[in-house]
């Protein structure tokens, strides 16, 4: 960021700047504030105004949605045979139109490019966590 970026917009993008602001802030209360009781109020806005925004930056992060062909968690084997099963019931091969549920990216899968990926193909997309669990 350049230091011509507005102050507000780096505080919500640098979380260890957001922090030394709103301690900066704590500090501050107790020197501008005489009434004890409005400097405790201030406070304790200030903190739940932090955990709020650390919370919901939190929750956002833990997001997964595999868009962009990103890998996922790897899955172990077992996984890996029960979900083939369920994909593909006759033990042949996935159509690309059906492997959108259990896929992530699937030109990445298909290394051999025929528009449909064997068991070989997904044990190795597997082993990657190119293979979604859809449960």
């Amino acid at each position: 960021m350049s230091p011509t970026t507005p102050m507000y917009f780096r505080l919500f993008v640098d979380r260890e700047l957001l922090c030394r602001f709103m301690w900066q802030i704590w500090l501050d209360v107790e020197v501008i504030n005489s009434n004890s009781e409005e400097a405790f109020m201030t406070k304790l806005a200030t903190l739940a105004g932090l955990a709020l925004l650390l919370t919901v930056g939190y929750a956002t992060a833990q997001q997964n949605t595999m868009s962009a062909g990103r890998p996922s968690a790897v899955l172990t084997p077992d996984q890996c045979n029960g979900i083939w099963s369920k994909a593909v019931p006759t033990g042949d091969t996935l159509a690309q139109a059906n492997a959108a549920p259990y896929i992530v990216n699937f030109t990445q899968v298909d290394t051999n490019n025929d528009g449909s990926i064997d068991k070989k193909e997904f044990n190795t997309a597997c082993a990657k966590g190119m293979v979604k669990n859809p449960q």
